[in-house]
């Protein structure tokens, strides 16, 4: 596999550029180091906003026609995203419209014109978006579980904000918001692909020689909070949807790679423990998994469950027993071999795609200071034993610790609140 190279120009801009010689595309990924947690209280869904306004027009392409012609014309696709530390812009187009792909992104994050019209616009989407999502038990129960978590931390909010605080930004905001956070330093520009290195480090370097260096944006540190109340409620008729926060542990933490196992053991599929117990052999869901999620000094292990009303309380005992099982047993030797199998195929596979290899490079130089290789990561999975995985889960899946949020036709916690801590 060819070797990522990395280089940096003056102001602190980050450049990882990738040969994929036998692809057809290329892709550029822009990761800028911002997003939910790095924004005041008045500030609340400022990332997202801002990130959709920079689609709304250029000096150069005015119009967010204009901008979305430039890709699909020639077959491409582009998108953002927004999360809790990471603000990400990306464009896939075949190899020999590189230049196109590295021009357009340049000039949306330099020089958007954010105007006020547009702006006010853009605003009325994103409340549409809220209140959508204030029909979707899902949205409705991953918003509580942070408020449940973090209480008035940012990382308590959704990323998407508030309607009060959307609707409080303007076009000052967002020019004061992009001064502070969008720092050289903190970004990346990761590209994959059928590409010539050298020549893209040197046009990447035209492009961006005019972006000053401003200092890096800080964010509110995290801690596990403790919590009197580790159960929410929020009444909706019809199904009921469990959401179950742990622990978990960091990005650079040296158990971060046991932490994504345990994940998997315990819901990554339909062979997980979860899948074959709640669903499978009791039938008390139909859905349930888990996840594991790591940022910069926190991370976080979720359950999920979509059960009937009637067996929720029976559904939230038997998970309660699987993290207790992970807690006291070794898992089995196959059991293991089974998800460190599944971690390094789905790597693998993901990574003949230009963008999965831009977007997984570029992350890991702006969050680890280096681009982890596959092999790598390999490597990592192989050394982690059922030993490790034991130890964790008994040091993380502790009954204080969890957090739970519960959307459903339910008026009344404690029996779920029992649930958390009781044997099943």
């Amino acid at each position: 596999m060819a070797e990522t190279l990395l280089t940096a120009l003056p102001n602190g801009l980050r450049l990882a550029l990738h040969p994929m010689p036998a692809t057809y595309s290329v892709s550029i990924v822009v990761l800028v180091g911002t997003g939910g947690r790095y924004e005041s209280d008045k500030q609340a869904g400022i990332s997202h906003l801002l990130e959709h306004m920079m689609f709304k027009g250029t000096e150069r392409r005015p119009s967010a026609q204009q901008i979305a012609e430039t890709v699909e014309r020639l077959g491409g696709r582009f998108n953002a995203s927004t999360s809790r530390e990471l603000t990400t812009y990306y464009v896939k187009v075949p190899s020999h419209h590189l230049e196109v792909g590295l021009d357009l992104l340049a000039d949306m994050l330099q020089h958007s014109l954010l105007a006020e019209a547009e702006i006010e616009r853009e605003k009325g989407v994103i409340l549409e978006e809220i209140a959508q999502g204030e029909d979707v038990p899902t949205v409705v129960g991953a918003h509580l579980l942070q408020r449940t978590v973090w209480g008035n931390h940012p990382l308590g909010r959704p990323v998407i904000g508030s309607r009060e605080t959307v609707q409080a930004l303007g076009r000052a905001d967002l020019h004061a918001y992009l001064a502070g956070h969008y720092a050289p330093s903190r970004m990346v520009v990761s590209v994959a692909g059928q590409v010539d290195a050298d020549a893209a480090a040197s046009r990447l370097s035209e492009l961006y020689a005019g972006w000053p260096a401003t200092p890096a944006p800080l964010a509110l540190p995290a801690e596990y909070p403790e919590q009197a109340a580790p159960v929410a409620l929020s009444h909706h008729d019809g199904q009921a949807h469990l959401l179950l926060s742990a622990p978990g542990v960091a990005l650079d933490h040296p158990d971060q790679m046991a932490f994504a196992l345990m994940s998997e053991i315990l819901g990554g599929g339909m062979s997980s423990r979860l899948f074959l117990e709640v669903r499978e052999r009791r039938g008390l869901a139909y859905s349930v998994g888990a996840s594991s999620s790591s940022l910069s000094d926190y991370g976080a292990l979720t359950v999920h469950a979509g059960v009937a009303p009637a067996r929720a309380v029976d559904a939230l005992h038997v998970i309660g027993a699987e993290l207790r099982r992970l807690a006291e047993q070794e898992v089995s030797d196959d059991e293991l071999e089974r998800v460190r199998g599944h971690y390094e195929g789905t790597l693998l596979l993901a990574l003949e795609d230009s963008y999965n290899m831009a977007s997984r490079n570029g992350r890991s130089v702006l969050q680890r200071g280096y681009a982890r290789t596959p092999e790598e990561s390999i490597s990592l999975v192989q050394a982690v034993t059922a030993a490790d995985i034991r130890r964790l889960a008994a040091d993380l899946l502790q009954p204080r610790d969890l957090r739970l949020a519960v959307v459903g036709p339910f008026d009344d916690p404690v029996p779920f609140a029992s649930a958390l801590g009781e044997p099943g």
